[in-house]
């Protein structure tokens, strides 16, 4: 919502204290949508490294997690 509203600082606060949450809980598809929503936070602001840097740790768990689940089938298969 904050976002939408271009309340960026709010966002900002928002999905970090997520992130956190996120992060404690072992919450790795939660974690990866928090990070990418840092990510439009910081590209609406024009802080594209930052943006990049969001969206790759965001990709990389779910690569982790999408490879994880083709094992999970892989196994159960045999």
């Amino acid at each position: 919502v904050h976002l939408s509203l271009r309340h960026f600082e709010e966002a900002r606060r928002c999905l970090e204290e997520a992130l956190q949450i996120c992060q404690s809980t072992g919450d790795r598809p939660s974690e990866a949508d928090v990070l990418y929503g840092l990510a439009r936070v910081e590209m609406e602001e024009g802080y594209l490294k930052s943006a990049h840097a969001y969206i790759k740790a965001s990709l990389e768990i779910i690569e982790a997690l999408r490879n994880r689940a083709q094992d999970l089938q892989v196994r159960s298969s045999y």
